[in-house]
C-alpha cells in the first residue's frame, strides 16, 4: 500500500483504512465460479451484422487513452467498430483545444468518426454538459432508430463486457428460439472492479507500450457490490422486447422502463470495471470532481454521490 508506485493524490480519495478494507474484499471475495471469461472466450461473431454498441464519454487525457483500448475490447468481442459503434462526446468547455484534439484523434483512430451511417444515424454527437437525463434521452433516442433485429452493447468507456463462451445457445436469435423457455433476449452481468498489482491505482499506460490493460489492473475485486452500489447491467440485449414487443427503453444505465426488480437473482457473468484508474486525469479523480462541484439533484446522481462518499470515507 505505500510502495511508491502508489498514486499519493487518491490518498484523499481513499484513506489508509479503506484501502486496507479494499485488500481484504480483494482477498476474500472470490469471482463466481465458472463465469468469468477472457474476452477471447465468448464472442458475438455471429450477431456482427446486427449488432450495434453506444458509449458516452468525456473529454479528458484518460478518455484519450482508453478509447483504443476499448475498441480493441470490443472489436475482439465481435462489434463492427467501423461501422456500428455511435458516441456521444461529452465536451466539457473547462478542457483545453489540445486535450479535446487528443480526444478527436483517438476517436477517428479507433471508430472511423465523426461519419454517418445512411441507414441509421449520424455516429457522432456532442453535448456540452453531463448528467443522467441527458444520457438516458440520448440513448433512448438512438434505441429507437435502430432495426428491429438488433442487439445491443451500452456500456461506459470503463467497463470491459465479458460473455460465456455458449453465449449463441443461450440468446433468443428468432424463429424457434421464441418458444424456447430457456433462452433470454438479454444477459446480465456484474461488474468487478480491477486495480494494481500490490493495490496500487496507477495511471493508464499508452496503447503502444505493448502492455495489456489486464496487466497493468491484474486484481479484481467486488467494491461496488460492497458499497451497496449498483454493480449490475444489462451487457447485451434485443432492441425489441420479445415479451411486449416493444422496443426497450432505459430507466437508468442499469434498468429498463418498467424493470423494478433487482438484477441480482439472475445468472450473470462477472466483468471487468476500470474505474479505479489513477493519475491527474485519471477516471477517479473525474469522479472526485463531478460530485464535489455538483450539487446532484436526481435521484440516481445522489445514489451514485453516496456511494462516493463512502468510499472518500
Amino acid at each position: 500500500l505505500e510502495s511508491k508506485n502508489f498514486d499519493t493524490g487518491l490518498t484523499k480519495f481513499l484513506p489508509h483504512r479503506m484501502r486496507w478494507l479494499l485488500v481484504l474484499w480483494c482477498l476474500l471475495t472470490p469471482a463466481r465460479t465458472g463465469k468469468v471469461v477472457v474476452p477471447s472466450g465468448g464472442r458475438l461473431e455471429f450477431l456482427r451484422e446486427r449488432l450495434y454498441l453506444w458509449v458516452m464519454m468525456p473529454t479528458s487525457k484518460a478518455t484519450a487513452t482508453m478509447i483504443p483500448y476499448f475498441a480493441q475490447h470490443y472489436e475482439q468481442l465481435g462489434v463492427d467498430t467501423r461501422r456500428r459503434v455511435t458516441v456521444l462526446l461529452h465536451r466539457d468547455p473547462a478542457v483545453s483545444d489540445a486535450v479535446n484534439a487528443e480526444v478527436m484523434t483517438a476517436l477517428r483512430d479507433a471508430f472511423d468518426v465523426p461519419s454517418y451511417d445512411a441507414t441509421y444515424i449520424a455516429r457522432f454527437s456532442v453535448v456540452s454538459e453531463y448528467s443522467s437525463d441527458i444520457k438516458r434521452e440520448q440513448v433512448n433516442a438512438w434505441l429507437q432508430t435502430l432495426p428491429a433485429d438488433a442487439f445491443v452493447v451500452y456500456a461506459d468507456l470503463d467497463e470491459f463486457f465479458e460473455y460465456p463462451l455458449d453465449i449463441e445457445d443461450q440468446l433468443i436469435l428468432g424463429g424457434d428460439d421464441d418458444r424456447d423457455k430457456k433462452k433470454d433476449d438479454t444477459l446480465i452481468a456484474f461488474m468487478m472492479e480491477r486495480v494494481g498489482a500490490d493495490f496500487t491505482f496507477p495511471a493508464l499506460r499508452d496503447i503502444h507500450e505493448g502492455v495489456s490493460i489486464e496487466e497493468q489492473f491484474p486484481l479484481m475485486c467486488r467494491t461496488r457490490e460492497r458499497f451497496r452500489g449498483n454493480d449490475q447491467k444489462h451487457s447485451l440485449f434485443a432492441v425489441v422486447d420479445r415479451q411486449t414487443g416493444e422496443r426497450r427503453q432505459f430507466n437508468s444505465s442499469h434498468k429498463f422502463q418498467g424493470e423494478d426488480r433487482s438484477l441480482r437473482w439472475r445468472p450473470g457473468v462477472d466483468f471487468a470495471h476500470y474505474a479505479y484508474i489513477g493519475g491527474p486525469d485519471g477516471f477517479m479523480h473525474t469522479l472526485q470532481v463531478k460530485y464535489e462541484s455538483k450539487n446532484a439533484t436526481d435521484p440516481y446522481e445522489l445514489k451514485g454521490r453516496g456511494v462516493y462518499d463512502k468510499e472518500r470515507q
